[in-house]
């Protein structure tokens, strides 16, 4: 089993993030249970840094997105969607549906095809109740 990582930092403990190795937080300012797990009381389960939970997370919502079991292997279909949807009650659907205005689409036998990427970032988005950054564009 993982665990949280701790080393020491000028004489003072230190818990590193699990994935990147950066400083989250030293001794000063240590909770109970990280003491704890400092000194090999207790077992605390691995440590992430903001940006380290941020691509923990987004990498599950990507695996998600790309390995839904959807009908064509270019996409969603719009029943796929407003199931997917279902998973994500909290989502602000305005940022989501700003998102997705005006993607490419194609069309087959079961109707219009919506991609896996602009899914995904339109999830993003929604998520954080933001609308696209230049970079994600389409």
């Amino acid at each position: 089993m993982k665990k949280a990582i701790f080393k020491l930092n000028g004489g003072q403990g230190a818990l590193l993030c699990s994935q990147c190795h950066v400083i989250i937080t030293t001794g000063r300012y240590f909770t109970d249970k990280q003491w704890l797990a400092a000194k090999g009381e207790i077992k605390l389960p691995p440590q992430f840094c903001d940006r380290c939970t941020s691509n923990h997370l987004y990498k599950k919502l990507e695996d998600k997105v790309y390995k839904y079991p959807t009908k064509s292997k270019y996409g969603f279909h719009n029943d796929e969607l407003e199931t997917l949807l279902k998973d994500y009650p909290d989502i602000n659907m305005d940022k989501f549906n700003e998102a997705m205005m005006g993607n490419t689409c194609m069309i087959d036998e079961g109707g219009v095809i919506m991609y896996h990427c602009d899914i995904f970032v339109a999830l993003k988005c929604g998520i954080e109740n933001r609308e696209l950054t230049i970079e994600e564009w389409d």
